[in-house]
């Protein structure tokens, strides 16, 4: 597997996330018209579909981007992700490709919704309990989205309870917490990505970028 940082220089992929930050803002502008335009699910999704497409780039043939993805291959019913970013391995049997880990989850819902963060983080937590389950050593990172706010996670199997599904903040992996409810700051609040005023910086874009970045290149120690 070649890894991000050897194909494409860092330097690229910052100028990429941060040109993406100036187009978030020319789409959502301010934070009443971002949370306009992201008040609708399919609006959330294909705008985080473009920003998982920049971390991943399918092109190479490294990674599928699957959008309404079951937790199992194979399964054809049940509860499903909005995104996953998932390997694809050369098939060593012959021609073609072969699936691989499931190292990125990434759950959407509009800004409308009833939908709370620990909702949101429940769901991923249900999924990823089947997709990845209990094996040692297999981790994933998490997304979840609603409207214009963002949370990150780390999901890892060999723990358990709440510290299976930890928030990722800029400042670190919080590696322990007692329940959800505990949160504080931007665990809870989230990080806002659509801008302020017009012409102004897009809201935690830069924060949000960092974590992106380093999400990228760290897939490969799961």
């Amino acid at each position: 597997m070649v890894l991000i940082p050897q194909r494409r220089a860092l330097l690229a992929l910052q100028n990429d996330l941060t040109q993406f930050g100036g187009h978030v803002h020319a789409l959502a502008g301010t934070v009443i018209a971002g949370q306009a335009y992201l008040a609708v699910e399919h609006n959330v999704n294909g705008l985080w579909n473009a920003i998982l497409h920049i971390l991943y780039p399918v092109a190479d043939m490294d990674f599928l981007i699957n959008p309404e993805a079951y937790p199992l291959q194979g399964q054809q019913n049940g509860a499903r992700a909005d995104l996953i970013v998932r390997e694809i391995n050369v098939n060593p049997g012959g021609a073609g490709f072969l699936p691989g880990r499931t190292f990125m989850y990434f759950e959407g819902k509009g800004g409308a919704s009833a939908d709370t963060a620990l909702n949101i983080r429940t769901q991923m937590v249900n999924y990823l309990n089947t997709a990845i389950g209990n094996a040692q050593g297999r981790a994933c990172w998490a997304i979840g989205a609603k409207g214009d706010r963002v949370w990150f996670y780390r999901y890892t199997a060999r723990h358990v309870g709440d510290n299976r599904m930890v928030p990722v903040d800029w400042n670190g992996i919080a590696n322990a917490i007692n329940s959800p409810n505990v949160r504080a700051g931007q665990m809870l609040a989230g990080y806002r990505i659509s801008g302020g005023v017009p012409g102004a910086a897009v809201g935690d874009w830069a924060t949000v970028q960092s974590i992106l970045e380093h999400m990228s290149q760290s897939y490969a120690d799961f």
